[in-house]
């Protein structure tokens, strides 16, 4: 329970925080034509991504083995796959390296056929 009241702690200040950032970046746009509010969201993004990737690393690690971390791989690396389309995004968005968005859309296709690969996976070894 002490975990459930910290984790809508966690949420509800990163949207205050969000909310915040986007009221005061409303209509200022970066050198590339990006407006601050969407780096702003795309940075929330990328770093809940990184946290979901570590956190499905720990839970990994402690499976150890077995027939339900085959499936937990497929999830972990649909994870990381999206944490990199992420990076991928906010780093073309702050114009460090060209980008277009298919590289980033074929990214998020890939992933979430990870995740529905892993989770078809874990289904089946649960029924």
């Amino acid at each position: 329970m002490k975990q459930l009241r910290l984790m809508l702690l966690t949420i509800s200040g990163l949207l205050t925080a969000c909310a915040s950032a986007l009221a005061d970046t409303a209509g200022e746009t970066t050198a590339a034509g990006v407006s601050q509010g969407s780096m702003v969201l795309q940075a929330v993004a990328l770093l809940v991504a990184l946290g979901c990737v570590l956190a499905a690393l720990k839970l990994h690690t402690a499976i150890r083995g077995g027939r339900v971390a085959q499936g937990w791989i497929w999830i972990f690396v649909g994870l990381l796959v999206f944490a990199a389309g992420q990076a991928m995004l906010f780093a073309g968005q702050m114009g460090f390296v060209p980008l277009t968005t298919i590289w980033v859309d074929a990214l998020r296709v890939v992933s979430l056929l990870l995740l529905f690969v892993g989770i078809n996976q874990l289904r089946k070894i649960m029924a």
